[in-house]
């Protein structure tokens, strides 16, 4: 399990990198950020025959992440121990709904490495 913060979560190139391995994480997300259900796959609307074929599009709009969270329920959270100190641990309480993140992502370069944005 890999943990990043707000700014490799609004990163489309590491998102896809960790996808394109396998590997799971979790990402804090800004509250700018809007995502789709983890399980939502997108759709090909119809070729009307005229102009270029419409682009692949998800059915729904995609939410912010506080909608996934609220959507989820109290029963979803849990005790998180995130630094153990000398007198008490610094315990929270997160949920952690998987989501399919919406935005663009960059196009890998001929050799299959992202490129970096700006």
């Amino acid at each position: 399990m890999l943990v990043a913060d707000t700014a490799h979560g609004a990163n489309a190139g590491f998102r896809l990198g960790l996808e394109d391995r396998h590997l799971a994480c979790a990402r804090r997300a800004r509250g700018e950020t809007t995502a789709h259900q983890e399980d939502a796959e997108p759709h090909q609307p119809p070729h009307g025959g005229l102009g270029p074929r419409p682009l692949p599009r998800y059915p729904t709009r995609p939410v912010p992440p506080q909608e996934h969270v609220l959507a989820a329920g109290r029963r979803a959270g849990r005790s998180v121990t995130w630094r153990k100190a000398s007198k008490a641990a610094t315990i929270s309480r997160s949920v952690l709904p998987r989501v399919r993140l919406a935005g663009r992502c960059p196009k890998p370069a001929a050799d299959g490495t992202i490129p970096s944005p700006g």
